[in-house]
């Protein structure tokens, strides 16, 4: 299709364009076609308009021979600007292209509007040229200009599109305009040197993520003008170029150069305090897409070990674009740079290091920011905030009390002694215990490190028992309360912890009781004391003491068997007396404890024993037990032997029998004899039994018979034991028989007067 160009010195409208007012000639000849009114035109940009030729319009020119056409416009009216005024007489061939603006050339040709038109109203600006790698904007007139009437910068809006909602910024006085004047053939430039802030605001534009939404390309670069921006030489007012008018729109872009300069740090910040990492850059980066994953910060520019990358849990504050990264550090991260030993410590062991792509500016062609390696920061902060403790639970079980604190502790700072454990909120109000250097911290991280957030601190064995010596404290949730005070810990930045007082003792996040039943160890036996000393693997309430429980046994496997008694649970307890009292908050009494306790056998359990097999001497010392014989201060009850355990330790009985009484049955002819202990029948020799009257061994009688078996010649009843095992009892029922009887009653002895030696 043919067209035709037609160059203005201003912005014109085709609405009302009519073709039949334009004429073309052929040079120096006569022959000239009038273009018909169906022949159309549109605005190619604000001064040009592109008129399409008609078939016929087209033909006629052909036929006229018109090979080197002159344009005419004899009548007004084939166009107008945009205040109405018609196009001039005269018309001819463009100048060609400007070599900065790329815009059309109006020099040595006949264009214009006429004197009539919107020239007296002011200058018009008709293209524009932003080049953000230099910072600089040319705006080219066609129309005289006066710079020495000063250049308003701050009438200059840069946006995305024309359009009046679109992203943009208007310039700040710190740009400054600088340009030619007007050359006379129809043309001026100014160009505007802008401020590196205003370089900045036009690539935050939207501050928001991915590239500006302006100044990027010829598309998203249009100038809006104020009516303050310049004037003419007569002192008009240029004429408003608004953003989004219906009329004359903003300027357009014919060129553009985009930012090609990777963006670079200008300043490094970290606050150890805050948990706050920040860089700032020389230009706009889209921040809240940096990648915090190919940062890292070392001890020094070349550390190797004491270096700790960021991690994905670290994020960046900015939900868009800026000039600053303000990342806020996780708790894992900041945990980490203060666990590794030395590390961001202070300014000169805080050095960064992040890879290429880390960063990208918001240019189209997405310029990262280049890699740095080892920088140190320019500003440091230090942790200056006292460590909390968020966690806490003890393990009776193994002993072990976690604590879990808001930040790395040093391991070596723990001071057990400003550690207690008590029972209720106020330590006046129940049990309390304060740990001693017996218990100390133990290291447990992955890593051999000297802080670490979790704390693990073994109780020591003298520590234990001391808690575990009291009945309540520590032997259930309720009663497992810690306070502490500052010396407790101290973070990496030597700042003491945060304390928990008296009358406000924290409550234990988790707890795990005692759960071990306590196992006998060895045991003792003392047939002359008559006492049973246990031995157990741990602290053992007197209190819970049930000694039928136990049985002694003369063999492991077999023998005799005896069975103690609840007897022997009073005897003992009693021994206990000067440690009882009744706990009224446990609802029990109290009979002392400890991981060794002496069973004081009743006489009737001794006599059982003697009267058997049993502990006669070591080798048939067995001892056995069922489950809950005793218990531990937590209430586990002892676990059941399972077999018989030997004794440790033996002492034979080396104490003679005594005399406690005797009966003599003249009627019945009968003498009982009762013991402090049981005695052996087979062993009686009544030889050595001297009856008396008096006393007074002249006047008595001593009894016949001699030792021997019971079925010897002088038992005629012979002697039996009422209870025990075997022929042991502490009781001895003699039948005299004849010739003892008749001796007795010849002394005249008898019940009431009787005296026996």
């Amino acid at each position: 299709a043919a067209s035709l160009a037609l160059y203005f010195n201003e912005p014109v409208s085709v609405t009302n364009f009519n073709a039949s007012k334009l004429v073309l000639r052929e040079r120096n000849t006569s022959s000239f076609v009038r273009l018909s009114e169906a022949s159309t035109a549109t605005v190619g940009f604000d001064c040009q308009a592109i008129v399409s030729l008609s078939t016929g319009d087209v033909n006629a020119v052909g036929a006229a021979l018109i090979t080197t056409p002159f344009l005419q416009h004899p009548d007004d009216g084939v166009l107008e600007d945009f205040f109405g005024n018609k196009g001039v007489a005269g018309c001819g061939p463009p100048g060609g292209l400007d070599e900065h603006t790329r815009a059309p050339d109006y020099e040595s040709s006949s264009v214009g509007l006429t004197r009539g038109s919107a020239l007296p109203e002011g200058p018009v600006a008709v293209v524009q040229a932003l080049d953000m790698e230099a910072g600089r904007l040319r705006i080219q007139f066609f129309h005289d200009i006066e710079m020495s009437k000063g250049v308003n910068v701050t009438a200059i809006t840069v946006a995305g599109s024309d359009s009046s909602d679109a992203w943009s910024h208007r310039l700040t006085n710190g740009s400054y305009a600088s340009a030619g004047a007007y050359d006379g053939a129809g043309e001026a430039l100014i160009e505007i040197t802008l401020h590196k802030r205003d370089v900045d605001a036009i690539k935050l534009a939207d501050a928001s993520s991915g590239v500006a939404p302006l100044a990027t390309s010829v598309f998203d670069t249009f100038v809006g003008l104020d009516a303050t921006f310049v004037r003419s030489k007569d002192g008009k007012t240029n004429v408003a170029r608004r953003l989004g008018d219906s009329s004359i729109g903003g300027v357009p872009a014919n060129a553009m150069t985009p930012d090609e300069t990777a963006p670079s740090v200008t300043y490094l910040s970290l606050d150890m305090d805050a948990g706050s990492f920040v860089l700032t850059f020389d230009e706009p980066v889209r921040a809240s897409e940096a990648v915090v994953t190919r940062i890292a910060l070392s001890k020094s520019s070349a550390a190797i070990l004491e270096t700790s990358a960021l991690t994905s849990s670290s994020t960046v504050v900015e939900s868009g674009a800026s000039r600053t990264v303000s990342i806020k550090l996780s708790d894992a991260d900041l945990d980490e740079l203060k666990r590794v030993d030395g590390l961001c410590a202070n300014r000169t062991t805080s050095h960064v290091s992040f890879l290429d792509f880390t960063f990208l500016d918001r240019s189209a062609a997405e310029n990262p920011a280049a890699a740095i390696s080892g920088r140190r920061v320019d500003a440091f902060a230090k942790d200056s905030t006292t460590p909390k403790l968020e966690y806490y639970s003890l393990n009776m079980e193994s002993k072990v009390i976690s604590m879990r604190f808001d930040e790395p502790v040093v391991v070596a700072s723990f001071n057990a002694s400003c550690l207690t454990l008590q029972e209720d909120l106020a330590r006046a109000d129940g049990q309390s215990y304060r740990f001693t250097d017996d218990t100390y911290a133990l290291d447990t991280s992955a890593y051999d490190s000297t802080a670490v957030t979790r704390l693990d601190v073994q109780i020591g064995p003298d520590d234990y028992e001391a808690i575990n010596s009291l009945s309540r404290l520590g032997k259930s949730e309720t009663a497992a309360r810690i306070t502490a005070r500052p010396c407790l810990v101290e973070d990496v930045a030597g700042n003491l912890f945060d304390p928990i007082p008296d009358e406000a003792a924290r409550a234990t996040d988790a707890f795990a009781p005692d759960s071990t039943a306590p196992e006998l160890l060895r045991f003792q036996v003392d047939v002359d004391a008559g006492t049973l000393t246990l031995n157990f693997t741990e602290y053992v309430f007197f209190g819970s003491l049930d000694a039928s429980l136990f049985e002694m046994h003369s063999a492991e496997d077999g023998g005799d068997s005896v069975a103690l008694t609840d007897a022997t649970t009073a005897d003992t307890l009693e021994s206990y007396d000067a440690y009882y009292y009744w706990d009224s908050r446990a609802q029990h009494a109290y009979y002392s404890f400890g991981d060794t306790i002496t069973l004081q056998l009743a006489m009737d359990d001794l006599d059982a024993i003697k009267a058997s097999a049993v502990a006669a001497d070591g080798a048939s010392s067995w001892l056995s037990a069922s489950t809950g014989a005793i218990s531990d201060m937590t209430g586990n009850g002892l676990a059941a032997t399972g077999g018989r355990k030997p004794g440790a330790g033996y002492i034979a009985d080396a104490t003679l029998p005594k005399l406690s009484a005797f009966d003599l049955d003249l009627d019945q002819g009968t003498l009982n004899l009762e013991f402090d202990e049981s005695v052996d029948d087979d062993t009686l020799d009544l030889t050595k039994v001297l009856l008396t009257p008096d006393g007074v061994r002249a006047s008595g009688t001593t009894l016949i018979g001699g030792g021997g078996p019971r079925d010897g010649p002088f038992w005629a009843r012979g002697v039996y034991v009422v209870r025990g095992n075997a022929s042991l009892s502490n009781e001895v029922y003699v039948a005299l028989g004849e010739t003892n009887l008749d001796a007795i009653k010849q002394k005249r002895l008898d019940a009431g007067k009787a005296f026996l030696a």
